[in-house]
């Protein structure tokens, strides 16, 4: 029988088949019981009342509440989101199936993963790159809501690296002087996410150093806000061999 709006609507089934699938006409709730007959004619007891509800509708979808960090680039690798709860007007929520991934528009299952309480989590990234949450709301009859797809949370932690130095630089002294000129042009700042690092030196391209042992600080930072900064020291050395005088 079924109880629509406050009515009930009783429907009898005689079958002789250990199982019967009944056709349910409206989504609702519903409740059943089974008694037998035998061939004499003997009409057995009713068992207790059993209940069901036919859901074949979608929860709606949580809604986004607040999402961290907001920046285009971030090195905080602790990704934060907060929802309000979704609903469903049928067999009700039975909570909400989640995922972190790379990808923008993934669809996290359609089991759930987070309890009915659930409005949001912080979620810890394992490595650099762009990141996606998606959420859907499952109802108590298996029904998912719409996917839920929050992001991209750009994330870089990571400093840049420094090529063309490898601790220590050898130049020759220009010709007819005691020093010689720096050029900064074989060296590089490299980063995985960023293509164009900044890069500055504490003596610039075009300096003049003197003989013998400098050093300078190479300092590189991303677009993330990470920065690294390499010492190294330049030796000048003499090539011009000595030229001897007759007076």
């Amino acid at each position: 029988r079924r109880r629509p709006s406050g009515r009930t609507s009783i429907r009898d089934y005689v079958t002789t088949r250990p199982t019967y699938a009944p056709s349910l006409d409206a989504e609702g709730d519903y409740t059943w019981r089974v008694n037998c007959l035998d061939r004499a004619g003997n009409l057995g007891p009713w068992t207790e009342w059993r209940a069901l509800t036919l859901d074949a509708t979608r929860p709606a979808a949580p809604l986004l509440v607040s999402a961290s960090p907001t920046e285009e680039w971030s090195r905080d690798v602790a990704l934060r989101v907060d929802l309000a709860p979704a609903a469903d007007a049928g067999s009700g929520l039975s909570g909400y199936a989640a995922l972190w991934d790379r990808a923008a528009a993934s669809f996290p299952g359609g089991s759930t993963n987070r309890p009915l309480a659930w409005t949001g989590e912080t979620f810890a990234v394992p490595s650099d790159g762009s990141w996606w949450f998606h959420v859907v709301a499952l109802d108590r009859a298996g029904n998912s809501s719409d996917a839920v797809h929050i992001g991209p949370f750009w994330i870089d932690a990571t400093a840049p690296e420094l090529q063309g130095i490898a601790g220590s630089l050898r130049l020759p002294n220009d010709p007819g002087t005691l020093s010689a000129t720096v050029d900064w042009s074989g060296v590089a700042a490299v980063d995985a996410l960023d293509p164009s690092p900044t890069l500055s030196f504490s003596i610039p391209s075009g300096a003049h150093l003197p003989m013998g042992a400098s050093a300078v600080v190479a300092t590189t930072s991303d677009r993330a806000g990470n920065a690294a900064s390499f010492a190294f020291d330049v030796f000048v050395y003499n090539t011009e061999p000595p030229v001897v005088q007759i007076r």
